[in-house]
C-alpha cells in the first residue's frame, strides 16, 4: 500500500471512530439510567419491589392504586408497614400493613386484595408524570421510588382504583364494589 493510500485509510478510520461516538468515553448518553417507564425495580437488603407503578383512572385524578410485587428473600418475615409520598400527595389508605412471609411473594394492587392507595386534591397524579413514594418496612429498611403514573386502561384495565371521600387530611371509604360471580346452574 503506497503511503497516500495508508494516510486517506488512517484519516478514515479515526473520523469514523469520533462520528461515531466511540471517543465520548465514560460521558455516553446512555451511561446513566433516567426514570424508566412502567414497572420500576427496586431492592434493599432482602426485600426486591418489581413492576412498581400508580395506576389512576383519568377522568377522576385524585385517587390512585400503587401495583407492585414485593418478595421477600429473607429467612425471617416483614411488613409494609408505612408508605410516604411527595408533596401534594396522600400515601397510606388501603390494607396496610401489608404481612411480607419470609421466602414468598405478595402481590399489591392487581390480582390480590391487598392495595395501597394514593390521593391528590391538587392534580399531582396525572398519567405520564412520576410520582416520589418511598416504602417503610417492619426490618428497618426504606426504599425510595419515583413511580410512572398511568391510566387503568389496557394491561391496567383491572386494577381496582378506590372509591373514598377526602374529607380534609382524612381518608375514608372502602374500595370499589367487586364483582360477586352468579352462582353457576348444576
Amino acid at each position: 500500500m503506497t503511503r497516500k493510500n495508508f494516510v486517506g485509510v488512517a484519516i478514515f478510520g479515526l473520523s469514523t471512530l469520533l462520528v461515531s461516538g466511540c471517543a465520548i468515553g465514560f460521558n455516553t448518553g446512555t451511561e446513566t439510567q433516567q426514570n424508566s417507564g412502567n414497572g420500576r425495580t427496586a431492592n434493599a437488603g432482602a426485600l426486591e419491589i418489581r413492576n412498581a407503578v400508580v395506576v389512576v383512572n383519568p377522568k377522576d385524578t385524585a385517587l390512585a392504586s400503587v401495583v407492585m410485587t414485593v418478595v421477600n428473600t429473607s429467612e425471617t418475615d416483614d411488613e409494609l408497614n408505612g408508605i410516604t409520598a411527595a408533596k401534594n400527595v396522600g400515601a397510606g389508605g388501603g390494607t396496610l400493613p401489608v404481612a411480607l412471609p419470609h421466602k414468598q411473594a405478595v402481590r399489591i394492587g392487581y390480582g390480590s386484595d391487598v392495595t395501597i392507595l394514593l390521593t391528590s386534591t391538587t392534580g399531582s397524579l396525572q398519567p405520564g408524570t412520576f410520582v416520589n413514594l418511598t416504602l417503610k418496612f417492619k426490618s428497618g429498611e426504606s426504599i425510595p421510588m419515583s413511580l410512572l403514573v398511568v391510566t387503568n386502561d389496557g394491561i391496567y384495565s383491572d386494577v381496582v382504583i378506590p372509591d373514598l371521600a377526602i374529607t380534609g387530611t382524612a381518608i375514608e371509604g372502602t374500595l370499589a364494589p367487586t364483582v360477586t360471580p352468579s352462582p353457576s346452574a348444576s
